[in-house]
């Protein structure tokens, strides 16, 4: 019995790491697959490697970025909304102020911001999703020298 009790630890600690190995790779807390490999052996790995993947643009990865929304992983339909308000700001930039590529990034914003409205009413969409689809259609327009 006393040769048995080193092989069934050395078990428990190689089903904790690999859980936590599974977890890890899926995108999970890897303290989470080490205690269910550890407690529950291979079934624990099993559960582990069932359990749903979190998407790469989950609110960790956004905090580590500093930038919300950039990264995450977007539809063809919200690319789409992003790409099309993109050129109705620079539509609107080039009526409202031809000269808007030496404006400063303040004033960009500022003239943008007067159409957000309009443009929302127009895509039909809640003012926050709105906000979080429109603020990466600025960016490309607010670093634009």
């Amino acid at each position: 019995m006393s040769d048995l009790l080193p092989i069934i630890a050395m078990i428990w600690l190689v089903m904790g790491a690999l859980g936590a190995f599974v977890a890890l790779q899926k995108g999970r807390s890897p303290i989470e697959g080490l205690m269910m490999g550890f407690l529950f052996g291979p079934f624990g790995v099993l559960i582990t490697a069932l359990l749903p993947t979190t998407p790469t643009g989950d609110k960790q990865g956004q905090a580590d970025s500093g930038i919300i929304g950039q990264g995450k992983a977007r539809s063809l339909d919200e690319r789409g909304q992003i790409a099309y308000l993109e050129n109705r700001y620079r539509d609107i930039l080039e009526e409202v102020a031809p000269d808007w590529r030496k404006a400063t990034y303040h004033r960009r914003k500022t003239l943008l911001r007067n159409y957000d409205k309009p443009l929302m009413k127009e895509l039909k969409l809640t003012p926050t999703r709105f906000d979080e689809l429109s603020i990466e259609a600025m960016r490309p327009i607010l670093k634009e020298h």
